[in-house]
């Protein structure tokens, strides 16, 4: 592939545009270095075809020679031209990228979860009445002014659509998550997931990570960064405003043209809680909350309990016990 001379540019020397096409379109799917004159900056131009049964993925790497690819973006089901600039560019000596041709991963539900915000008031995903799409947003104390500054406008334009919007922060205690919020000036609820439950199940890799679901199926519309703004050579950043598009798109009756782009916060810092003491911690918790139900001619049983107790514990609700009598048999 040959490259136009306007590219050669000190600022961006070492950027390199490496292409993989799938064997189902190879004559339809492609990425080009296309050079912004307005911008004075590249960009891709990736083109592909509409298929609902795949998507195409963006990967990036820094290294041909071993180099991890990470996926940068994922779109989907479009035809025509998409453009796109790498955010990180500047930050790197050099990237190489290629555009696959995936299976559309399947859409699986998340689990329903409740948690208390900054406020006190608890807060339920399956209690969300009429709503269409639940946004959920993953920030921390430090970064929450920022966060709420791309978000504030995009809360205004689509909470009459009928889109419920929360920031969770797994990180902080309550004191810390709601001075941040107030110093901000947050004027939806902030949820502390301190046990980090929603942030492992809901998959939240980084700070500044939005999620939407589908309110109904809780199933995955859109997931990744709220927005990008590139600095380019000349004139002000270049706004990616991938959140809003998708809910733009969701709420017109279309899936989005980009289902997922890679954020650029600090990655989470899942903490580890190691493995729990049986004698120490366990059996004197089962003793003071648990056996004056769960035992012989009482209420409760010991079992067995439904196998994804940790869906339970992120609705604070009781795992579902299945006994005999609540099983049906047919001979």
């Amino acid at each position: 592939m040959r490259l136009n001379s306007s590219w050669i540019n000190p600022r961006w020397v070492g950027l390199i545009i490496s292409l993989s096409l799938g064997t189902t379109a190879l004559s339809a799917d492609s990425v080009l270095p296309v050079f912004d004159a307005l911008c004075a900056a590249p960009k891709l131009q990736m083109s592909l075809t509409g298929d609902a049964d795949s998507v195409g993925v963006l990967e990036g790497t820094e290294d041909l020679n071993g180099g991890e690819w990470r996926p940068l973006l994922r779109l989907g089901a479009i035809s025509g031209h998409h453009e796109w600039m790498d955010p990180e560019n500047r930050a790197q000596a050099r990237r190489f990228y290629r555009l696959n041709r995936s299976p559309r991963p399947p859409l699986l539900p998340l689990p329903n979860f409740r948690l208390n915000d900054h406020q006190g008031f608890s807060h339920e995903v399956f209690r969300e009445g009429d709503a269409r799409a639940v946004v959920l947003v993953f920030t921390d104390a430090q970064s929450l002014e920022s966060h709420w500054k791309q978000l504030k406008p995009i809360v205004e334009a689509q909470t009459a659509a009928g889109v419920q919007f929360w920031m969770v922060d797994p990180m902080d205690d309550r004191s810390a998550m709601a001075a941040a919020a107030t110093k901000a000036g947050v004027t939806i609820p902030v949820l502390q997931d301190t046990a980090q439950l929603v942030a492992r199940s809901y998959g939240a890799s980084a700070s500044g990570e939005a999620v939407v679901l589908e309110a109904e199926s809780l199933t995955t519309v859109y997931r990744g960064a709220i927005e990008d703004a590139v600095e380019v050579a000349t004139g002000a950043p270049v706004r990616q405003a991938y959140l809003a598009d998708a809910l733009t798109r969701f709420t017109a009756g279309t899936r989005p043209a980009v289902e997922y782009a890679r954020p650029q916060g600090q990655p989470w810092r899942h903490e580890d809680s190691g493995v729990a003491s049986y004698r120490d911690e366990i059996a004197p918790l089962l003793q003071s909350k648990c056996v004056t139900c769960h035992r012989p001619g009482e209420i409760g049983s010991w079992g067995p309990f439904e196998p994804m107790s940790s869906r339970a514990l992120c609705r604070r609700g009781m795992p579902t016990r299945h006994t005999a009598s609540s099983r049906t048999t047919s001979r």
